[in-house]
């Protein structure tokens, strides 16, 4: 019948659906989790950074004592 027809084409199409947001949900973790990554890379770059500087201020300061 009629109905039957269009209650299957509704249940393909919900079905469709929920197969649209299941992937869209996987694509949003994976991306917080690269995000995540990132950021830890980021923030330990920044710690390498800061002690690369500290290193050549005490070479800096170690140099004008010789002087």
């Amino acid at each position: 019948t009629v109905m039957m027809k269009e209650k299957c084409e509704l249940e393909t199409a919900n079905r469709d659906k929920c197969k649209a947001v299941h992937l869209l949900k996987k694509q949003m973790d994976s991306l917080q989790y690269h995000i995540q990554i990132l950021k830890k890379s980021k923030e330990e770059q920044a710690a390498e950074l800061i002690r690369l500087k500290e290193m050549k201020m005490s070479t800096r300061f170690s140099q004008r004592k010789m002087l």
